[in-house]
């Protein structure tokens, strides 16, 4: 299951780029970071489960062996010197009741596709 953000900075705006977040989202920002990637391109990872495949102008993250539980809001958020940049989406999974007793692999759909936008 992977999740994406497309966004497109100036040539100011990556200049001041410091870090970059994805996580679980709650009240309007990261409540838990599932992996941050650092301005040096360096990954800073919270989970097994996440894997970054993003670039210059796409924040992109695989999360692996995805399950009823993982239900609910995740964001992204990038951090400049002078502003940041927030947003998230609703996971929605959808799966077999576990009572069941040949579940089937959940099926994943995004309520949202996010764009970035920056400033500068």
């Amino acid at each position: 299951m992977t999740l994406t953000w497309r966004y497109y900075l100036s040539h100011a705006d990556r200049s001041h780029f410091r870090w970059l977040v994805f996580g679980l989202w709650k009240n309007g920002d990261i409540s838990t970071p599932l992996m941050t990637v650092l301005k040096s391109g360096s990954l800073v990872s919270y989970s097994n489960r996440v894997v970054w495949l993003g670039n210059k102008t796409t924040a992109s993250f695989r999360l692996h062996g995805v399950s009823i539980s993982d239900d609910g809001f995740y964001g992204c958020k990038l951090d400049f010197e002078a502003f940041t940049v927030r947003d998230s989406v609703r996971l929605t999974v959808i799966g077999k009741n576990a009572n069941f007793f040949f579940p089937t692999k959940p099926r994943v759909s995004l309520s949202a596709f996010s764009h970035f936008v920056g400033h500068g």
